[in-house]
């Protein structure tokens, strides 16, 4: 007997059933009050550090509740589908307490990272040779900017 059936035994009481289904009903609330009542919810329930140590501490339950939106409705739909998909598929193979387990055995290193972890990670050093040399006789011609980076035309005198 391994150390999840074990679990399953002393603790299976309490697992939720349907998990999955409760996920994308609320993936599905959230998106229709965004689209329709308030579209800065997501950035209500979404995971943010600041916002933990100010004290919102829903944010640690609550991210998973956000959709995925990767440009547009339809990316929305197609990413709650799957979602449902692969998880009511996981649900049913795995039986509700390991697919719980699962679930918020994901939930955790998330929150571990936003709450534990340094605020910027070092920067990697860049080994002295790897530098880019750039000639005296070469000038940089902005041709986008973005607010991050300047990209350059880079023209030889």
């Amino acid at each position: 007997m391994n150390w999840i059936t074990k679990l399953e035994r002393k603790y299976g009481r309490f697992c939720i059933p349907n998990l999955i289904n409760i996920l994308i009903g609320g993936q599905i609330l959230v998106y229709a009050v965004e689209l329709f009542v308030n579209q800065y919810i997501s950035f209500y329930l979404s995971l943010s550090r600041s916002a933990l140590f100010a004290g919102q501490i829903w944010r640690l339950f609550t991210f998973v509740l956000v959709p995925f939106s990767g440009g547009g409705p339809l990316s929305v739909v197609l990413g709650i589908y799957f979602t449902w998909f692969v998880g009511s598929a996981l649900e049913r193979e795995w039986g509700d307490f390991r697919f719980n387990l699962y679930v918020l055995l994901g939930m955790v290193p998330m929150q571990h990272r936003m709450t534990a972890a340094p605020r910027h990670p070092p920067r990697r050093a860049v080994p002295h040779r790897a530098r880019m040399r750039v000639p005296a006789t070469t000038r940089c011609v902005p041709i986008l900017w973005i607010p991050s980076r300047l990209y350059c035309s880079v023209r030889s005198l």
